[in-house]
């Protein structure tokens, strides 16, 4: 069985801001903020007040399940077609961003912000500084909050009505 891990807001925050110093103290300051659904809506947001943007879209994705008997589970392919299909819709919003900030909360097998990367690694592309950040991962992201601990993370947004209660596991 995985480890749940219960992270806390201040641990949240703790990542968002150590993610807007980081980007600062490195110049970037996004013109545009494409948030990863839905793990990356709350991070998202922080950080577009962080930076004071509105200029904000998100992208529908999905490579992992809990359940990993998941029927439904599309292979990569799959995911990186309908990932296409969504950022091709984004060129006329993304046509006068020269730097564009993805945000998802986490980094695990790195297996989705490879594919985000692939997707955006295209002539529409080519003259942008595409930056990925998330709150909590090891490797895989250009921007990283705070290290993921070994487990199953259990965000506050995830837990809101207390479905993850289980005695068991840790807070962070």
């Amino acid at each position: 069985m995985t480890k749940k891990i219960k992270i806390n807001w201040e641990k949240v925050h703790e990542a968002a801001a150590r993610l807007y110093a980081d980007l600062s103290s490195d110049f970037i300051v996004p013109d545009a903020i494409i948030i990863l659904n839905r793990g990356g809506l709350i991070p998202g947001g922080l950080l577009s007040y962080s930076f004071d943007i509105r200029d904000i879209k998100l992208i529908d994705i999905t490579t992992y399940h809990e359940d990993k008997e998941d029927k439904d589970k599309k292979n990569d392919g799959d995911i990186k077609n309908y990932l296409s299909e969504q950022v091709s819709q984004l060129i006329p919003f993304l046509k006068d961003k020269e730097t564009i900030l993805i945000v998802d909360d986490l980094v695990d097998s790195g297996n989705t912000l490879k594919l985000i990367k692939e997707v955006f690694n295209t002539e529409e592309f080519d003259k942008k500084e595409i930056i990925t950040s998330v709150l909590f991962g090891n490797y895989g992201a250009d921007y990283i909050g705070l290290p993921k601990p070994e487990g199953w993370l259990i965000f506050p947004w995830d837990d809101i009505f207390n479905k993850f209660n289980e005695p068991e596991g840790e807070t962070l």
